[in-house]
């Protein structure tokens, strides 16, 4: 996979969104989430592109493309903690469905928060 920032950015958003904005198991969405994943093992393999992209992203109003980039950020351990309060922050917005459990979930998956530490509160 050979992209420049700027490519690499509009296939992060484009896809993040589909995933975003489609029920889980629609093949859209599964196509999207296979893309990111691409995306995701070729920016751990090009960290100077990774870096301008999380501040890119982080800076971008999508928020599912901010929860996936969070996961790179963490495994780069690049604005980890920005990376974990932007989870944090998503995972306590009510406003956001399924989105809010995707960030609890990634938090979860990294034992950072456990999923049962949650409240009916947030």
């Amino acid at each position: 996979m050979d992209l420049t920032l700027d490519k690499t950015k509009e296939a992060y958003i484009t896809n993040s969104s589909i995933h975003g904005d489609i029920h889980i198991g629609n093949k859209k969405s599964n196509k999207a989430v296979k893309e990111l994943i691409k995306l995701n093992k070729f920016l751990l393999e090009n960290n100077e592109i990774a870096k301008k992209l999380i501040d890119d992203i982080f800076s971008n109003e999508n928020i599912n493309a901010k929860i996936w980039i969070s996961d790179l950020a963490i495994d780069i351990d690049y604005k980890k903690n920005e990376a974990i309060n932007l989870l944090i922050a998503f995972g306590k917005n009510k406003n956001i469905g399924i989105l809010a459990m995707n960030a609890r979930l990634r938090l979860a998956d990294r034992k950072i928060i456990p999923i049962n530490e949650w409240s009916s509160e947030d």
